[in-house]
């Protein structure tokens, strides 16, 4: 049996850091393990991240991401074998979370309310342009209202 104190940790390693730090959203009218690696590989490089030190990857079980023949994580763990994938179980997390929140008057209340207004802005193509151009006015980035995933 081996002696864990023989590992380096934070403890032995004082300069040890690990950094999560949200860079942005990228958009793609593609969305292909292939076109979806060459958009993370360049984004990487663009963001002068050295792509040899990234150590994770999470993405849902969708194959084009999850594939463990020819998807993103597997293109991935080919340039970087120490790049470990995990599966995203926050998407699973936000569907439990929605059917439990249906559970609460309040809480229910509150999600017809604003899932009202959603249908009532997206069902008049005059209501979605307005709400469009107040967009642009107020410089919001975020340019499309959608309703919330429902819970399967």
């Amino acid at each position: 049996m081996t002696n864990l104190s023989e590992f380096p940790g934070p403890e032995t390693e004082p300069n040890l850091n690990v950094d999560e730090i949200f860079k942005g959203f990228f958009e793609t009218a593609i969305t292909d393990a292939k076109t979806l690696f060459e958009l993370v590989t360049d984004v990487l490089s663009k963001l002068t991240l050295n792509i040899p030190n990234c150590r994770g990857q999470c993405y849902d079980g969708a194959a084009n991401v999850s594939g463990h023949k020819s998807g993103l994580q597997k293109r991935i763990n080919d340039l970087v074998p120490r790049a470990l994938y995990v599966y995203y179980t926050a998407h699973t997390l936000n569907l439990v979370v929605q059917d439990a929140m249906l559970n609460v008057e309040r809480s229910r209340d509150f999600l017809f309310l604003v899932r009202s207004i959603i249908v009532f802005v997206r069902n008049s193509p005059k209501r979605q342009a307005i709400f469009n151009s107040l967009q642009v006015e107020l410089e919001l980035t975020s340019r499309s209202l959608r309703p919330f995933c429902p819970t399967r």
